[in-house]
């Protein structure tokens, strides 16, 4: 009977992991639906290492929207932010699923329309 009990305990702890995978992802997601966000994502692809400023040009945006994207897109682990001295330079995180598979959705949207992300 205990050793029944155990199973179980393994079972329902292997799927509130999956939940909070779940979780995790919807979050990823939901920082994807946005199509500014996507533009930034696909800038710092290109080029990585941009000051919020250069993003703003780049993009177009104010710098106080580019600003709140970032905060989205950091909290979903897509992007990463250091401070370099009055500037803050930004670029795609490093590993994770998601990150990898975006940087090969935007090879592949480079490849085929022979733009630059510029």
């Amino acid at each position: 009977m205990e050793r029944r009990r155990r199973t179980e305990t393994t079972k329902v702890k292997g799927k509130i992991r999956s939940l909070e995978a779940i979780d995790e992802m919807a979050g990823v997601f939901a920082s994807l639906g946005s199509a500014p966000r996507l533009r930034l994502l696909f800038l710092l692809y290109h080029r990585p290492d941009l000051t919020v400023g250069e993003l703003a040009r780049s993009a177009g945006t104010p710098i106080s929207g580019v600003s709140m994207h970032l905060r989205r897109l950091r909290e979903a682990g897509l992007v990463c932010c250091r401070r370099d001295g009055q500037s803050v330079c930004c670029a795609l995180a490093s590993g994770s699923q998601p990150v990898r598979m975006l940087r090969e959705a935007f090879r592949k949207i480079a490849e085929e329309t022979g733009c630059c992300g510029i």
